[in-house]
Protein backbone atom coordinates (compact mmCIF):
# COMPACT_ATOMS: atom_id res chain seq x y z
CA UNK A 1 0.00 0.00 0.00
CA UNK A 2 2.99 2.31 0.93
CA UNK A 3 4.31 1.29 -2.53
CA UNK A 4 1.37 2.52 -4.32
CA UNK A 5 0.73 5.69 -1.88
CA UNK A 6 4.53 6.28 -3.10
CA UNK A 7 4.06 5.90 -6.62
CA UNK A 8 0.78 8.46 -6.72
CA UNK A 9 1.98 10.88 -4.82
CA UNK A 10 5.24 11.17 -7.47
CA UNK A 11 2.45 11.24 -10.63
CA UNK A 12 0.68 13.51 -9.01
CA UNK A 13 3.72 15.59 -8.44
CA UNK A 14 4.23 15.64 -11.88
CA UNK A 15 1.22 15.61 -13.82
CA UNK A 16 0.81 19.24 -11.56
CA UNK A 17 4.23 20.01 -13.21
CA UNK A 18 2.65 19.55 -16.50
CA UNK A 19 -0.36 21.58 -15.60
CA UNK A 20 0.94 24.56 -14.58
CA UNK A 21 3.15 24.79 -17.17
CA UNK A 22 0.04 25.59 -19.39
CA UNK A 23 -1.66 27.28 -16.97
CA UNK A 24 -3.94 30.34 -18.53
CA UNK A 25 -1.80 33.21 -17.29
CA UNK A 26 0.06 34.71 -19.99
CA UNK A 27 0.04 36.81 -23.57
CA UNK A 28 -0.97 35.51 -26.33
CA UNK A 29 0.02 37.12 -29.42
CA UNK A 30 -1.40 36.43 -33.47
CA UNK A 31 0.85 37.44 -36.24
CA UNK A 32 -0.25 37.86 -39.79
CA UNK A 33 2.84 38.70 -41.18
CA UNK A 34 2.04 38.84 -44.85
CA UNK A 35 -1.05 40.14 -43.89
CA UNK A 36 -4.25 40.76 -46.38
CA UNK A 37 -5.15 43.03 -48.90
CA UNK A 38 -7.46 46.03 -47.59
CA UNK A 39 -8.86 49.21 -48.85
CA UNK A 40 -10.53 52.99 -47.47
CA UNK A 41 -13.33 54.16 -49.47
CA UNK A 42 -16.27 57.04 -48.39
CA UNK A 43 -15.24 56.67 -44.72
CA UNK A 44 -15.03 52.90 -44.54
CA UNK A 45 -12.26 50.83 -44.19
CA UNK A 46 -12.59 47.20 -45.05
CA UNK A 47 -10.89 43.77 -46.40
CA UNK A 48 -10.61 43.54 -50.34
CA UNK A 49 -13.67 41.23 -50.53
CA UNK A 50 -15.94 44.99 -50.25
CA UNK A 51 -17.17 47.12 -47.90
CA UNK A 52 -19.50 45.00 -46.12
CA UNK A 53 -19.28 42.41 -43.05
CA UNK A 54 -19.43 38.96 -43.93
CA UNK A 55 -17.15 38.23 -46.79
CA UNK A 56 -13.79 37.69 -46.09
CA UNK A 57 -10.40 38.19 -47.92
CA UNK A 58 -7.66 35.44 -47.79
CA UNK A 59 -4.63 36.00 -45.46
CA UNK A 60 -1.30 35.59 -47.16
CA UNK A 61 1.60 33.19 -46.61
CA UNK A 62 -0.14 31.81 -43.11
CA UNK A 63 -0.64 32.60 -39.07
CA UNK A 64 1.71 32.57 -36.24
CA UNK A 65 0.37 32.20 -32.62
CA UNK A 66 2.90 32.97 -29.95
CA UNK A 67 2.80 32.61 -26.08
CA UNK A 68 4.39 34.49 -23.84
CA UNK A 69 6.53 35.51 -26.78
CA UNK A 70 7.43 32.14 -27.78
CA UNK A 71 6.34 30.81 -31.21
CA UNK A 72 4.11 27.19 -30.62
CA UNK A 73 2.72 26.82 -34.12
CA UNK A 74 1.74 28.00 -37.03
CA UNK A 75 -1.33 28.05 -39.45
CA UNK A 76 0.40 27.91 -43.09
CA UNK A 77 -2.31 28.57 -45.05
CA UNK A 78 -5.99 28.68 -45.12
CA UNK A 79 -7.12 31.54 -42.51
CA UNK A 80 -9.56 34.73 -43.70
CA UNK A 81 -10.05 37.60 -42.73
CA UNK A 82 -13.53 39.82 -42.64
CA UNK A 83 -12.55 43.70 -41.65
CA UNK A 84 -15.09 46.73 -41.66
CA UNK A 85 -14.38 50.16 -39.63
CA UNK A 86 -16.61 53.00 -40.71
CA UNK A 87 -16.72 56.71 -40.07
CA UNK A 88 -13.20 57.41 -40.73
CA UNK A 89 -12.58 61.33 -41.23
CA UNK A 90 -9.94 61.92 -44.06
CA UNK A 91 -6.61 61.29 -42.64
CA UNK A 92 -3.63 64.17 -43.31
CA UNK A 93 -0.17 63.36 -44.23
CA UNK A 94 2.23 62.40 -41.21
CA UNK A 95 -0.61 62.49 -39.14
CA UNK A 96 -3.26 60.61 -37.25
CA UNK A 97 -7.15 60.72 -36.43
CA UNK A 98 -9.23 59.15 -33.63
CA UNK A 99 -12.23 57.06 -34.59
CA UNK A 100 -15.17 56.33 -32.35
CA UNK A 101 -18.94 54.98 -32.57
CA UNK A 102 -18.62 51.66 -34.15
CA UNK A 103 -19.77 48.91 -33.78
CA UNK A 104 -15.94 47.91 -35.70
CA UNK A 105 -15.11 44.46 -36.83
CA UNK A 106 -12.15 42.44 -37.31
CA UNK A 107 -12.20 38.79 -38.02
CA UNK A 108 -9.33 36.28 -38.29
CA UNK A 109 -10.96 32.82 -39.35
CA UNK A 110 -9.29 29.60 -39.94
CA UNK A 111 -12.89 27.39 -41.59
CA UNK A 112 -9.73 24.32 -42.38
CA UNK A 113 -10.08 23.84 -38.25
CA UNK A 114 -13.69 23.95 -38.02
CA UNK A 115 -16.91 25.93 -39.16
CA UNK A 116 -16.19 28.54 -36.58
CA UNK A 117 -12.84 28.08 -35.88
CA UNK A 118 -10.87 31.58 -35.01
CA UNK A 119 -11.79 34.64 -33.15
CA UNK A 120 -14.12 37.31 -33.62
CA UNK A 121 -13.38 40.93 -32.33
CA UNK A 122 -15.39 44.38 -32.11
CA UNK A 123 -14.10 47.36 -31.25
CA UNK A 124 -15.87 50.97 -30.60
CA UNK A 125 -12.57 53.68 -30.91
CA UNK A 126 -8.70 53.29 -31.81
CA UNK A 127 -6.86 55.73 -34.09
CA UNK A 128 -5.85 55.95 -38.01
CA UNK A 129 -2.35 57.06 -39.42
CA UNK A 130 -1.14 57.81 -42.36
CA UNK A 131 2.67 58.28 -42.69
CA UNK A 132 4.23 60.03 -45.60
CA UNK A 133 2.46 59.43 -49.05
CA UNK A 134 3.44 55.89 -49.32
CA UNK A 135 2.88 54.25 -45.80
CA UNK A 136 -0.44 53.92 -44.26
CA UNK A 137 -0.55 52.10 -40.72
CA UNK A 138 -3.77 51.90 -38.25
CA UNK A 139 -3.84 50.55 -34.98
CA UNK A 140 -6.77 49.89 -32.56
CA UNK A 141 -5.49 49.66 -29.31
CA UNK A 142 -7.57 48.45 -25.75
CA UNK A 143 -10.95 48.73 -26.78
CA UNK A 144 -11.46 45.15 -28.19
CA UNK A 145 -14.17 42.60 -27.25
CA UNK A 146 -14.04 38.71 -27.99
CA UNK A 147 -17.55 38.55 -29.48
CA UNK A 148 -16.22 34.33 -30.45
CA UNK A 149 -13.43 32.31 -30.66
CA UNK A 150 -12.45 28.95 -31.02
CA UNK A 151 -8.76 28.81 -31.47
CA UNK A 152 -8.36 24.83 -30.80
CA UNK A 153 -5.43 23.95 -33.30
CA UNK A 154 -2.92 20.69 -33.43
CA UNK A 155 -0.50 22.62 -31.41
CA UNK A 156 -2.79 23.37 -29.38
CA UNK A 157 -5.54 25.07 -27.55
CA UNK A 158 -5.31 29.17 -27.41
CA UNK A 159 -7.99 31.93 -26.02
CA UNK A 160 -8.36 35.70 -25.26
CA UNK A 161 -9.67 36.43 -21.69
CA UNK A 162 -12.47 38.84 -23.72
CA UNK A 163 -11.33 42.12 -23.67
CA UNK A 164 -8.88 44.41 -24.26
CA UNK A 165 -7.33 42.94 -27.38
CA UNK A 166 -4.87 45.03 -28.99
CA UNK A 167 -4.84 44.76 -32.83
CA UNK A 168 -2.92 46.51 -35.77
CA UNK A 169 -2.39 46.29 -39.55
CA UNK A 170 -0.31 47.99 -42.15
CA UNK A 171 0.90 48.42 -44.92
CA UNK A 172 2.07 50.69 -48.03
CA UNK A 173 -1.47 52.81 -49.69
CA UNK A 174 -1.93 51.87 -54.02
CA UNK A 175 -3.36 54.79 -55.57
CA UNK A 176 -3.79 56.79 -52.94
CA UNK A 177 -7.29 59.59 -53.37
CA UNK A 178 -6.82 63.06 -51.41
CA UNK A 179 -9.76 65.93 -50.90
CA UNK A 180 -8.20 69.65 -51.49
CA UNK A 181 -6.33 69.99 -48.03
CA UNK A 182 -4.57 67.49 -48.95
CA UNK A 183 -6.06 64.76 -46.77
CA UNK A 184 -6.21 61.27 -47.61
CA UNK A 185 -9.76 60.35 -48.17
CA UNK A 186 -9.37 56.69 -50.04
CA UNK A 187 -7.11 54.28 -51.73
CA UNK A 188 -7.33 51.31 -53.67
CA UNK A 189 -5.23 48.62 -52.29
CA UNK A 190 -2.03 47.88 -50.08
CA UNK A 191 1.10 46.33 -50.64
CA UNK A 192 3.63 44.54 -48.19
CA UNK A 193 0.25 44.22 -45.98
CA UNK A 194 1.26 42.86 -42.16
CA UNK A 195 -0.75 42.83 -38.65
CA UNK A 196 -1.00 41.51 -35.70
CA UNK A 197 -3.14 40.90 -32.17
CA UNK A 198 -2.22 40.59 -28.74
CA UNK A 199 -3.66 40.07 -25.20
CA UNK A 200 -4.18 38.08 -21.90
CA UNK A 201 -5.05 34.90 -22.57
CA UNK A 202 -3.88 31.07 -22.23
CA UNK A 203 -2.61 27.98 -23.88
CA UNK A 204 -2.73 24.51 -23.78
CA UNK A 205 -0.50 22.57 -25.63
CA UNK A 206 -2.08 19.72 -27.59
CA UNK A 207 -2.83 16.40 -26.48
CA UNK A 208 0.97 14.84 -27.05
CA UNK A 209 2.36 17.49 -24.65
CA UNK A 210 0.13 15.86 -22.19
CA UNK A 211 0.87 12.70 -22.60
CA UNK A 212 4.37 13.00 -22.80
CA UNK A 213 4.06 14.66 -19.16
CA UNK A 214 1.90 11.05 -18.12
CA UNK A 215 4.83 8.93 -19.60
CA UNK A 216 6.95 10.80 -17.30
CA UNK A 217 5.15 10.62 -14.69
CA UNK A 218 4.68 7.02 -15.23
CA UNK A 219 8.52 6.38 -15.39
CA UNK A 220 9.09 8.78 -12.13
CA UNK A 221 6.33 6.21 -10.34
CA UNK A 222 8.25 2.75 -11.76
CA UNK A 223 11.16 4.38 -10.58
CA UNK A 224 10.20 5.06 -7.03
CA UNK A 225 8.31 1.89 -6.97
CA UNK A 226 11.83 -0.37 -7.42
CA UNK A 227 13.55 1.94 -5.33
CA UNK A 228 11.10 0.76 -2.51
CA UNK A 229 11.16 -2.72 -3.93
CA UNK A 230 15.01 -2.61 -2.91
CA UNK A 231 14.69 -1.86 1.21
Amino acid sequence: MRKVAGCLLALIVVLSMGIASSAPAGQVTIQFPSGFNFALSGGNLYDASGPAYGATTAVNDGVDFFYNSVLVGTIPSGALADLLITGIPPIPTNGTVSVSGGPFHFDLLTPGYGPNSGVKLTFDQGSVSYVGLTQFFMSFTGTATVLQQEMDYPFGQFWFDGANINFAIWGKVTDPQFDGQGNLIGFSGVESPSGNMYGTGGYIPEPASLVIWSVLGAGVCVVAWRARARK
